[in-house]
C-alpha cells in the first residue's frame, strides 16, 4: 500500500492508494449493500386499511355485479366491515371471512344475512344489530350453514327519543359465539323505552362468554332473549362459567326457553349456575356441578 500526500493552499490531503484486488472487493461489498437495502425496501409489508362497506341492494356475497349487493361489485376484503342496510338480503354461497358485520338502524325494514348449507361465515370481530332513535329495527340471521363470531350486540347504539324495539331473530343452523351475548335496553325521558329482543326461533346457537343483559333504571326497560317465537325449535348451548349477568338497574332482563321444542344445555366443563325460568328441555352436562338458581326452576 503507498500514501502521496499533497499540500495545496495549507490543506494537507490523504491520499490511499489500494490495490486493485482490494479496491475491487470494496466496490463489490459496496453493491451488495446497497442491493440489499434496496430488497428490504421492496420487501417492507405494505399497511393494510380495513374499509367500511354498506351495501347497495341485495346479492351474494362473492358477487361482483354493481350494487348486488357491493357498491362498485368490490367483494369485501377479510379485514374489512360490512353494513347491511334495512331491506337488503346478503347471501354467502362460500366459505368467507369478515371482521365485522352491523345490521344499520336506517330504517325500519328487516336486514337480512343468510348462509347458504355446508358453507362458514367467519366473523372475526362481533355482530351489531344498532337500534334507532325513534323507531324499531329489526335483523335476521338464518340458512342452513353457519356463523362463528366474537360477539352479538343488540342495542344500545342510540338514546330513544320515542319508545321502539330492536329485534334479531336466528333460525341458522348453527351460530357460534365465542364471547358475550349482549342485549341492551334504553331509557331516555320518563316514557321513551327501546327494549331489544334476540329471537332464538330454531337452530343452534352456543354461547362461550355470558348473555349479557343491561336494562335502565325503569320497570319498562325490558331486555329479552326468547326461544318461544317463530318455530320455538331452538337450541341454546351455554358454556361459560357464568352463563348470564344482570345489569338490570331496575329494568327487567327477560330469558324465555320454553318454546315448544326448545333446548337449553348447560355444558362447561367447571360449575355453572342454571337459571330460575320455565324450560321445555333442560340438558346438563360437563364435569362441573350445575346448581340450580334461587327461585322457581320448572322443566316440562
Amino acid at each position: 500500500m503507498k500514501i502521496k500526500s499533497i499540500a495545496r493552499m495549507r490543506l494537507r490531503v490523504i491520499y490511499i492508494i489500494l490495490p486493485a484486488t482490494l479496491a475491487a472487493r470494496l466496490t463489490v461489498s459496496l453493491l451488495l449493500v446497497m442491493s440489499l437495502s434496496l430488497v428490504g425496501l421492496v420487501l417492507m409489508p405494505t399497511p393494510v386499511y380495513a374499509a367500511t362497506i354498506t351495501t347497495a341492494g341485495s346479492g351474494n356475497w362473492n358477487s361482483t355485479t354493481n350494487n348486488a349487493p357491493w357498491p362498485g361489485g368490490t367483494v369485501p376484503a377479510t379485514t374489512d366491515n360490512v353494513v347491511i342496510r334495512p331491506g337488503d338480503t346478503v347471501t354467502v354461497t362460500a366459505n368467507a371471512t369478515i371482521n365485522s358485520i352491523t345490521f344499520a338502524n336506517t330504517a325500519t325494514a328487516t336486514g337480512t344475512l343468510t348462509v347458504n348449507s355446508s358453507v362458514t361465515l367467519t366473523v372475526t370481530a362481533g355482530i351489531t344489530l344498532q337500534n334507532a332513535a325513534d323507531d324499531s329495527t329489526a335483523a335476521a340471521i338464518s340458512g342452513a350453514g353457519a356463523i362463528t363470531c366474537a360477539s352479538v350486540t343488540l342495542g344500545g347504539t342510540s338514546s330513544p327519543t320515542a319508545s321502539a324495539t330492536a329485534t334479531l331473530a336466528s333460525t341458522i343452523t348453527n351460530l357460534t359465539i365465542a364471547g358475550n351475548l349482549a342485549i341492551t335496553s334504553q331509557r331516555s325521558g320518563s316514557t321513551a323505552n327501546n327494549n331489544p329482543t334476540f329471537a332464538l326461533n330454531s337452530g343452534a346457537v352456543s354461547v362461550g362468554g355470558s348473555i349479557a343483559f343491561t336494562t335502565a333504571n325503569n320497570a319498562a326497560s325490558i331486555a329479552t332473549l326468547t326461544m318461544a317465537s317463530g318455530a320455538a325449535t331452538g337450541t341454546l348451548t351455554l358454556s361459560g362459567a357464568i352463563p348470564f349477568t344482570d345489569s338490570n338497574n331496575g329494568g327487567v332482563p327477560t330469558f324465555t326457553a320454553n318454546g315448544t321444542s326448545a333446548t337449553v344445555v348447560y355444558s362447561a366443563a367447571g360449575a355453572q349456575t342454571v337459571r330460575n325460568v320455565t324450560y321445555t328441555n333442560l340438558t346438563l352436562s360437563g364435569s362441573g356441578a350445575k346448581t340450580l338458581q334461587t327461585g322457581t326452576t320448572t322443566i316440562g
